[in-house]
């Protein structure tokens, strides 16, 4: 399981994770990529991911964050 440890700006995404406005306010969770593969986010509290944010891994891999659809009410 990738373990995403840190934000980046200066890399190219090898995966992508998709998520609701609510699961990218949590800086500490288990995720599935959009591949499939298994990961979990270990952020400091209080980080926030915003559509396009860049997360690296343990191993190096880098994943974006893609904000899901959602309706509004």
């Amino acid at each position: 399981m990738l373990e995403l440890t840190a934000i980046t700006s200066d890399r190219t995404a090898d995966d992508v994770v998709t998520l609701p406005f609510e699961l990218r306010q949590k800086s500490r969770q288990r995720l599935r990529l959009d591949s499939g593969r298994e990961a979990a986010l270990f952020l400091p509290p209080g980080t926030t991911l915003d559509d396009g944010s860049l997360v690296v891994a343990d191993d190096g891999t880098t994943v974006a964050v893609r904000a899901a659809i959602e309706e509004v009410s």
